[in-house]
């Protein structure tokens, strides 16, 4: 990726092991913008609960370390680039409409993560509780649904494989879709027909599906929404309900 082949090997690295200069904090409540080089990470509203500070990322900006946001902080990337890895804690939230992340894109706790655009070059991984979208961008790697999180596919590219892990729930809205050569219908479960295979279809935005999915531990899953307009009838009632009925079916 370019610009950032000698930075990732430091990126990676804990923060406690970085020598540098310290990160910049924003954590004031109010709305900040990074269209300028940042040589160090950036923090959002660290230890500073009930700030709702926001921080856009646009054209113009890099960040060469990551991007960590807390509490009830937001996060909007709409250009520019992020060497390392973009986080979210607490009840943070990302938006990523557009530029690059060079690591990966990380939400934890009962954050909420909504991609449709952008180039990520490694990965998008949610734990615990996190609500996330994905309709559009390329992710050039896997994406992971753990810890009873529940991520929303419509549109994009993901180009290694998408997986549901001990209690996750990945939802693909589109039409067409099999697994394995066999169609599925709306309600259907990737479960079902096995704990590993491939999935074809294409996706609400029109893109073309073709992946291998994964379902690794216990109670993890991946269902269908076959009509792009039945998503509308959907909203978070019917995620929840169709993520009891994957524990109805997979815990008896």
């Amino acid at each position: 990726m370019k610009n950032y082949s000698i930075l990732i090997a430091l990126i990676v690295l804990p923060s406690q092991c970085l020598s540098g200069p310290a990160p910049l904090t924003f954590a004031d409540g109010g709305h900040h913008t990074i269209d300028y080089t940042v040589n160090t990470l950036v923090k959002i509203d660290q230890f500073s609960p009930g700030m709702g500070t926001i921080v856009d990322l646009v054209e113009g900006g890099l960040v060469i370390a990551w991007v960590d946001a807390y509490e009830d902080s937001r996060f909007n990337m709409s250009g520019g680039q992020i060497g390392g890895s973009l986080n979210a804690w607490d009840d943070s939230e990302l938006t990523i409409v557009g530029g690059e992340i060079g690591v990966g894109v990380y939400a934890r706790d009962s954050s909420r993560l909504d991609i449709s655009g952008g180039l990520l070059d490694s990965q998008v991984q949610i734990f615990d509780n996190v609500e996330a979208a994905i309709s559009g961008g390329v992710i050039s790697g896997f994406v992971k649904a753990w810890h009873d999180s529940r991520l929303t596919i419509s549109g994009g590219t993901i180009t290694e494989y998408i997986a549901a892990v001990e209690g996750g729930l990945i939802t693909l809205v589109g039409s067409n879709f099999a697994v394995d050569g066999k169609p599925v219908a709306y309600g259907d479960f990737a479960g079902e027909f096995g704990t590993t295979g491939f999935i074809t279809g294409t996706l609400a935005s029109d893109d073309a599906l073709d992946i291998e999915f994964r379902l690794i531990g216990v109670g993890g899953d991946i269902t269908f929404v076959p009509e792009p307009a039945t998503v509308l009838l959907l909203g978070l009632g019917g995620l929840s309900l169709l993520r009891r009925r994957s524990f109805i079916r997979l815990r008896p």
